[in-house]
């Protein structure tokens, strides 16, 4: 639930029983200049197809469904013949992280919860398509 408002700058949406969550995709690859391509959707909302070259990224947010529903799913191509496919968040019953950047790098997609990435983790590797 969220409630709308409405400004210079145009629309502004707030959570109002859920918290907001960020979500970013980064290109950090360093063995070429092949753009990322990517689509993002949930069951809502579709992104699109977007693309990232050099170290551009891509931020989206939204609120949490009261009844712990919302799933966000990603496809990621590097060039024309790697691709990642996942699940970039899914929300949990407790406890749900409110930043989620996915870092692509040259061997394979990365998570973190912080913009320090201290707690960097390797979650998939390229997959020939």
């Amino acid at each position: 639930m969220s409630i709308l408002f409405l400004g210079l700058n145009g629309a502004a949406k707030a959570c109002i029983l859920e918290r907001e969550v960020n979500v970013y995709i980064l290109r950090n690859i360093t063995s070429n200049k092949l753009p990322v391509t990517f689509h993002c959707f949930s069951g809502d909302d579709d992104l699109g197809t977007r693309l990232l070259y050099g170290d551009q990224s891509y931020h989206w947010s939204f609120c949490l469904n009261v009844l712990p529903n919302t799933k966000w799913m990603c496809r990621l191509v590097w060039g024309s013949n790697l691709e990642a496919k996942f699940v970039s968040y899914q929300q949990q019953f407790k406890y749900n992280y409110n930043q989620n950047l996915w870092i692509a790098n040259d061997d394979g997609v990365y998570l973190s919860h912080a913009y320090s990435f201290f707690d960097i983790k390797k979650m998939y590797d390229w997959n020939k398509i």
